[in-house]
């Protein structure tokens, strides 16, 4: 492939030809033109953030470009990068506080203002926020003699580090990265500096934007395409900031009433948690109704979305019940099987005492998407093993259902917008436990010794959707082995459409939902 270098300086000389030379090789490429602006996007905050560094730099800069991945590279001689005449405010101590306060865009600009010495007198300090020497693997792919000192600062280490070091409840370090274009747009951020000079890599992953184009997804959800699908650990935690509070500020729509509570759970860190009761507005006070445990998705490592309370509001309203969603603790802090142990506290103390929730314990039902559907499986599996009261019904949408992660869709989709079999690989290592010994049923509910005997089942799928098999397999095993299943198979869709709201592919699967609960909550 083609490489184009184009010489830029931070008075604007080639900074206009390099953009534009991005967007070029995006379209050589097969790029569409909306990924092709956002790899501009990318590339002009880079040149942008390293036009506002001290000194007259001068450096090359290129776009690389194939099937899978496009990397921006500027590299520089550390003189004329820095200029001579450097900033006194660069001092190590200034740069110290600046990389701890002034977000990644600030700790990019800082680490390459710095230059090799500053580095190397800092060492200790630099590795809280990712900065490393290079080690000779990182050398070797550089081309570089494995003797050669440098350092290296990356995205991920970075993302890496600061989770280790930051708390849920501070948040904004993170807020600010969650605001920045290159940190948000960018798949990695590299930053290598040498004695004799530094070199900037901005990656942006391809293959998906192109994917995306090419698959039969409907037109109502075309915005979906433009998901971002976070992989990284990184990735996750701002999304975990970004949504974590979205309980306490939970919409309700007309027809229903909101109450938050707090449900015990032993295995809860906290001993319980957070929970949402949503009430039908027919429904008095103190009336006894029957009851929906609606168990959110998310991989069990993202926090209840948009979706998933316009879920809940629908449900009781629609059914006429009460809706019981709680807040289960998310990984990687918390890692499978706590997850399903606490939905099981969870279930089994709304069961022991229905009137302090007002609901009926005879007409519970389970509802779950995606990780959501492997916990409402797991938690049908678990009463029945347990002995206790089994849910009357168990509605899995798109769900998670085969931790073998060997299926034909997930390796068909691994390109698909807003999942897909890459990000759920990506999920998995960062759920990875050793606690599951005995409990494999309840993370691969396919794979469980016998699916006899368990409640009746609603199974929905996503046609362009990595998990789509898991909800075939298990709902042909379901019937197969005596059970009652209703196997709904969307067409058009990918994951998590329900994101999607005004969808009349949606309002149909929402109407089977309803009436699949409707039934088995015996209110028809």
């Amino acid at each position: 492939m083609k490489t184009e270098i184009i010489h830029v300086n931070n008075q604007g000389k080639g900074i206009s030809e390099a953009l534009t030379e991005v967007e070029f090789a995006a379209n050589r490429s097969g790029m569409g033109d909306r990924a092709a602006r956002r790899l501009r996007l990318v590339a002009e905050e880079m040149l942008e953030m390293v036009r506002n560094i001290t000194g007259e730099f001068e450096a090359d800069f290129s776009a690389a470009i194939d099937d899978v991945k496009c990397e921006l590279k500027l590299w520089a001689d550390t003189a004329k990068f820095l200029g001579m005449d450097q900033s006194e405010d660069f001092t190590a101590e200034s740069q110290a506080a600046a990389w701890h306060t002034e977000g990644v865009t600030g700790k990019l600009r800082g680490m390459m203002q710095s230059g090799f010495s500053n580095l190397r007198e800092n060492e200790e300090e630099l590795a809280e926020i990712g900065i490393r020497r290079a080690d000779d693997a990182i050398l070797k792919e550089l081309g570089r003699p494995e003797s050669e000192e440098a350092y290296v600062w990356t995205l991920e280490s970075y993302g890496l580090s600061a989770f280790d070091a930051l708390t849920l409840d501070n948040d904004e370090s993170w807020a600010e990265l969650g605001h920045s274009i290159i940190a948000s747009l960018a798949d990695d951020i590299r930053v290598y500096v040498f004695k004799d000079s530094i070199e900037l890599t901005v990656i942006k992953n391809i293959r998906e934007e192109k994917a995306a184009e090419g698959y039969a997804i409907a037109p109502e959800f075309d915005a979906l395409r433009k998901v971002p699908v976070p992989k990284s650990r990184f990735q996750v935690r701002i999304v975990q900031v970004m949504y974590k509070h979205l309980e306490w500020k939970a919409p309700v729509n007309k027809g229903v009433r909101v109450d938050k509570s707090r449900i015990p759970s032993e295995s809860s860190s906290e001993g319980s948690l957070h929970t949402l009761i949503y009430s039908s507005s027919k429904l008095s006070e103190n009336e006894v109704a029957p009851c929906v445990l609606l168990l959110h998705g998310g991989a069990f490592l993202f926090p209840a979305m948009p979706y998933h309370y316009r879920l809940a509001n629908i449900i009781a309203r629609e059914v006429g019940c009460r809706v019981i969603m709680p807040m289960y603790e998310l990984a990687p802090d918390f890692v499978p099987p706590i997850q399903q142990e606490e939905v099981f506290e969870v279930y089994c103390h709304i069961l022991n005492h229905p009137t302090w929730y007002h609901i009926d314990p005879k007409r519970i039902a389970v509802i779950g998407d995606s990780a959501g559907g492997t916990l409402a499986a797991a938690l049908s599996l678990m009463t029945r093993d347990r002995g206790v009261q089994m849910p009357v019904g168990q509605a899995l949408c798109y769900p998670s259902l085969d931790a073998r992660l060997t299926s034909d869709s997930m390796k068909r989709y691994r390109d698909v917008p807003v999942c897909n079999g890459d990000s759920i690989r990506a999920y998995y290592k960062l759920c990875r436990s050793d606690e599951y010994q005995g409990k494999e049923d309840y993370r691969s509910p396919v794979e469980a010794a016998s699916l006899r005997d368990l409640p009746d089942a609603y199974v929905e799928t996503a046609e362009f959707d990595a998990l789509h098999d898991d909800g075939i397999a298990y709902a042909k095993r379901l019937k197969r082995e005596g059970n009652r299943v209703i196997l709904n198979e969307t067409k058009g869709t990918v994951h998590a459409f329900d994101m999607a709201e005004k969808s009349s592919i949606l309002r149909d699967a929402m109407d089977k939902r309803i009436a699949f609960l409707r039934q088995v909550l015996n209110m028809n």
